[in-house]
């Protein structure tokens, strides 16, 4: 029987790290990039939020959770509305307000040409 001698006084080999072949398409992105991207999309979106979420806020009624969120929502809401960062979302509003926020009762349904009713 062939045996394979076993050196114990030689430590073991250390496996080295495989890095990932940049012409795969199956490459992911480091888990710090990817929270990095996570923050800055919801600062962005509170961002250009603000204003929205203040005025929510504000109609909310009178008790600790109100007072809660106008506390943290009214520095943001000044801030942005100096920067002027709430002009996309007035934008939007008047653009497609309208349409977006319809109700069922005031939609023209039409049915299309030929269906049965």
């Amino acid at each position: 029987m062939n045996t394979i001698p076993i050196h114990h006084d030689a430590p073991p080999p250390k496996r080295q790290a495989i890095a990932p072949d940049p012409r795969s398409p199956h490459t992911t992105l480091p888990l710090r990039t990817t929270w990095r991207g996570l923050l800055i999309f919801y600062v962005l979106a509170l961002a250009l939020n603000a204003s929205s979420l203040h005025g929510n806020n504000e109609n909310m009624p009178y008790g600790a959770v109100r007072s809660f969120r106008l506390t943290i929502s009214s520095p943001i809401h000044r801030a942005t509305h100096r920067w002027q960062l709430d002009r996309p979302r007035e934008f939007l509003n008047a653009t497609l307000g309208g349409i977006l926020n319809r109700t069922d009762d005031e939609m023209d349904w039409q049915s299309p040409p030929g269906a049965v009713e």
